[in-house]
């Protein structure tokens, strides 16, 4: 009984400082009895959307579950690498069957679709921690993987619209977390594999190069996997370095054109990425310039003149990133301390 009573009285409290609130906060133009109208109905609609949320997200999870399986099951070859040469799709010549070709490009748009969920998903704050982040991953991974696979369908707008989405997924990730660090790992490997498989692989054609180079230096604009790009870019930079700094010493006999010319590319795409960088924060241009100034810098500079004759174009663009570098280290040291 006592129980009861003290249940009762803070019932009766609480009421009343309902009622207060409602008579000092309501507008003075509405009645009492039509703002606690109101406010019952804004908390009711408030309800009713939050229900829908999460109907939203459970239905988000299954269709993502079921595309992943769906994914899995596709006779395209999906191995721990990004790319093979079985998976270089091309249109199928009259009379061949298109299934694989079909069945890749449509798990492709559903990848997209998903991406673009996942997004709207990440940019509710109260639905953030409910999401499920491996099929959120397990997707951009299939994504990643089509830009890889089928070099001649780089320029249609769902790719674009895909890697987009990826950059504002990345953007929408608290730093640090789990889930950030599972993502810089996957786009890790997938900029190893895009160095490895387009911009050092003699067999795709320059424009289709270029093409990934322009896609793939918008992930700059990530602040979450700007480094990671970064730091392939100059791995990789750094190694054509010491093929340099070894033929000059004689350790490498001949010049390989094709390697040359292939690292052109790869110098191509780290100018671009310069030039976007220009326009972020100077902790990264505090990173650039330190750490490629430290690494490739003098090296770069000792061997240049060993190929400015022979491959002029390649050296061409050695100049134009060293003045680049020049540049950022140039704001950088303007910059007030």
């Amino acid at each position: 009984m006592k129980i009861n009573r003290l249940e009762q009285s803070y019932m009766n409290m609480a009421k009343l400082s309902v009622a207060i609130a409602i008579l000092k906060n309501k507008p003075a133009a509405q009645s009492a009895s039509d703002y606690t109208k109101s406010l019952a109905s804004s908390n009711l609609e408030q309800m009713l959307q939050w229900e829908d949320k999460c109907q939203e997200l459970e239905k988000l999870q299954q269709d993502t579950q079921l595309q992943c399986v769906a994914i899995a099951s596709c006779s395209v070859n999906q191995s721990n690498t990004y790319t093979d040469s079985s998976v270089f799709l091309t249109p199928p010549c009259s009379g061949q069957p298109t299934e694989n070709y079909t069945a890749f490009h449509t798990n492709f748009l559903q990848c997209t679709y998903h991406l673009k969920s996942s997004l709207a998903l990440l940019q509710e704050p109260k639905l953030m921690d409910k999401a499920d982040h491996l099929p959120i991953l397990k997707t951009i991974e299939n994504s990643l993987h089509f830009l890889l696979a089928d070099p001649t369908r780089i320029n249609i707008p769902s790719v674009k619209h895909s890697v987009n989405n990826i950059i504002e997924i990345s953007k929408n990730v608290p730093l640090n977390s789990n889930f950030s660090l599972q993502l810089v790992n996957t786009m890790h490997q997938f900029f190893q594999s895009f160095m490895k498989d387009i911009l050092l692989n003699d067999s795709i054609e320059p424009v289709q190069k270029y093409d990934h180079i322009h896609l793939v230096c918008q992930f700059v604009h990530s602040p979450t996997l700007q480094k990671t790009l970064f730091d392939t870019l100059l791995k990789f930079t750094s190694q054509f370095s010491t093929y340099l700094q070894e033929l000059c010493i004689g350790l490498q006999q001949t010049l390989d054109p094709i390697y040359f010319e292939n690292n052109y590319y790869v110098m191509s795409c780290l100018a671009e990425c310069f030039m976007k960088a220009a326009q972020q924060p100077a902790d990264l241009k505090t990173f650039l310039s330190l750490k490629l100034g430290d690494k490739i810098r003098t090296t770069l500079e000792n061997c240049l003149s060993q190929v400015v004759d022979t491959y002029p174009i390649f050296a061409h663009s050695v100049w134009y990133l060293l003045a680049l570098l020049d540049s950022i280290k140039s704001d950088h040291s303007q910059k007030p301390s």
